[in-house]
């Protein structure tokens, strides 16, 4: 994963080969907030009944209000 997250560093305008330590961090900070993501949309399948069992609607609905996350979101579905 840190050859990629390397890369994708570089395409965003980090140097061509980024320091260890950064991309680390930046993996860290990742999988934080990809954790609270998926808790969130777990707690929206709760919501709706189905616990355990996540579709593309809990995410969706949790992106509702953000329309930039929203529009990335479903360009990747």
């Amino acid at each position: 994963m840190h050859t990629i997250l390397a890369r994708v560093m570089h395409g965003l305008g980090d140097s061509s080969v980024p320091l260890p330590e950064s991309v680390k961090l930046v993996e860290e900070i990742l999988m934080e907030q990809l954790k609270i993501i998926l808790r969130k949309a777990t707690e929206c399948a709760i919501c709706r009944g189905s616990p355990g069992n996540l579709v593309a609607e809990d995410f969706v609905f949790l992106m509702r209000r953000n329309h930039g996350k929203l529009r990335r979101l479903l360009q990747y579905l």
